[in-house]
């Protein structure tokens, strides 16, 4: 925690950022840092952040999601500058019945996908902090893969 309080957090340029990093047991580590001058990023993480603490299956959401976007990252990096072609991945990859009440999780994820990519780092960094806040959220939900 010094590390990221001390180092990460202040070194990236700007003060007033929110850095995570997590170490599972397995020797696994990930982790961000979300800049809140970078208030679209911010915001939107606040935002997927808030929707998912309030959703009753959001476990199996978050899981599919995450394998999802991992296994097609190469199209999520094409498409990531398009809200539309953003929802239209969405709609099409998670059309089954059980995803019909998860159009607000889509939607957060769209908006911060989009944000993140926004910023204009490099396309790996952004996808990186898509992929850290996912499971940094699985993580506070309690999921234990």
């Amino acid at each position: 925690s010094r590390d990221l309080l001390f180092y990460k957090a202040k070194n990236t340029g700007e003060k007033n950022n929110i850095a995570f990093s997590v170490t599972k047991h397995s020797g696994q580590k990930f982790g961000a840092i979300i800049s809140k001058h970078d208030t679209d990023i911010y915001e939107q993480f606040s935002s997927l952040v808030s929707i998912i603490s309030k959703a009753t299956d959001a476990e199996n959401f978050l899981h599919s999601l995450h394998h999802k976007l991992d296994a097609y990252s190469v199209l999520i990096d094409n498409i990531a500058h398009s809200k539309i072609k953003l929802k239209n991945f969405f709609d099409n990859f998670f059309n089954e019945d059980i995803h019909d009440q998860s159009d607000i999780f889509f939607a957060a994820m769209t908006e911060y996908i989009y944000a993140s990519y926004a910023k204009n780092d490099s396309n790996e960094k952004a996808l990186e902090r898509v992929y850290a806040s996912l499971r940094f959220v699985k993580f506070l939900q309690g999921d234990k893969s």
